[in-house]
């Protein structure tokens, strides 16, 4: 699982921000480009220079790592900033067949299995999100969702809790991003009257013996000057 906990937060990182910079989450004067080319992409990774928004993406990753095992998915919404049930876009990634994570810990090469498969992942990303039409900066906000199985969220007492640096930061993840969320009610936002279809795009995962999680994404098609029906 070495290579998992050394790879996945880059990998996690670098999935987050460019959907931060492409749907302008931010203004983009507030990135700025790697130096390398993440996973030997062809193009460099835009990275968000605020502090704590790269202390945020620190935590998730830890979060997300020590509840890997359990993740059934790892979503970002983009939502209205005036009504974050009005979500208009869903990234997905998958984590429900990850069940063996220790079996390549000693093939050889391992590290440029994992290249490939996140670097044919991300780049199916990053096709997708420069085919998309602009969003109206400073309108929209994201959120971002953990989704697990067979764990007990959103009901943990602190009443008794052993009060280090540690757990409390660990308590604080979990208000944070495991939420318990109906996926079936993700695009129910907004007025009754519109009328609105839901679109699922389907982009590489990542498929190795250890580790295979899938990626789609989600948009509403509508009758919104926003938001176009088509990104052919």
């Amino acid at each position: 699982m070495k290579f998992v906990q050394k790879w996945l937060p880059v990998y996690i990182k670098a999935w987050i921000q460019l959907i931060w910079y492409h749907r302008d989450i931010y203004p983009r004067e507030t990135f700025q480009w790697t130096k390398y080319h993440a996973f030997n992409l062809p193009n460099h990774i835009p990275v968000n220079i605020h502090p704590d928004l790269q202390q945020y993406l620190d935590d998730l990753c830890d979060d997300l790592l020590d509840k890997i095992k359990q993740v059934h998915y790892l979503n970002l919404y983009i939502c209205e900033c005036d009504d974050e049930t009005n979500i208009i876009e869903r990234y997905c990634l998958d984590f429900g067949d990850v069940n063996h994570l220790d079996k390549m810990e000693g093939v050889i090469n391992q590290e440029d299995i994992v290249f490939d498969e996140f670097r044919s992942s991300l780049y199916s990303l990053l096709a997708y999100l420069e085919k998309l039409p602009l969003l109206r900066p400073g309108k929209y906000t994201f959120d971002i969702v953990i989704e697990t199985v067979e764990m007990s969220l959103g009901h943990v007492s602190n009443e008794n809790m052993n009060r280090t640096k540690e757990s409390i930061a660990a308590l604080e993840r979990d208000w944070n991003w495991v939420k318990y969320r109906d996926s079936s009610k993700d695009f129910s936002g907004g007025t009754e009257t519109q009328q609105q279809r839901v679109k699922m795009y389907s982009l590489n995962g990542c498929d190795l013996n250890s580790l295979v999680f899938h990626q789609f994404a989600e948009r509403v098609i509508e009758n919104n000057p926003d938001i176009s029906a088509s990104i052919e």
